[in-house]
């Protein structure tokens, strides 16, 4: 697809493009342009959704070339927040660890070892500022 250019696409194939498409993975080297060019396009026509999908796609080609150890973290990006392209599972993630620290600190053996200072109206808030530190 090297030189392939487009400035918009057909109506009917922009609704197929994620089992047609292959964006280059049929190739043995791995090559982003076609993935950023399709993305742009589908920006540009006001298809955000579909330009995340093959910016995913993008990055998930992209993991089939790392090394063993940079595939495992790039598994470990794409379930958790699908490499930034669901920021909803972030904020998901984000309120489960605040729940989990929540229920940790409620326990009677770490209740002991929390500051006195703390007021038990602003538990829940100071486990979110920790959370976010």
């Amino acid at each position: 697809m090297g030189g392939f250019g487009y400035e918009n696409l057909v109506p009917q194939a922009r609704s197929r493009w994620p089992g047609a498409w292959s964006g280059g993975a049929a190739t043995a080297e791995y090559n982003p342009e076609p993935y950023e060019r399709l993305a742009t396009v589908l920006r540009n026509s006001g298809e955000d959704e579909d330009a995340r999908e093959v910016l995913l796609a993008k990055q998930r080609r992209r993991r089939e070339t790392l090394p063993l150890a940079a595939k495992l973290w790039g598994y470990a990006q794409d379930l958790t927040v699908a490499y930034g392209y669901r920021p909803g599972r972030a904020a998901l993630w984000m309120a489960v660890l605040w729940a989990a620290t929540s229920i940790a600190f409620r326990m009677p053996t770490i209740r002991r070892s929390r500051p006195a200072n703390i007021h038990r109206g602003t538990r829940h808030c100071s486990r979110l500022d920790l959370l976010l530190r």
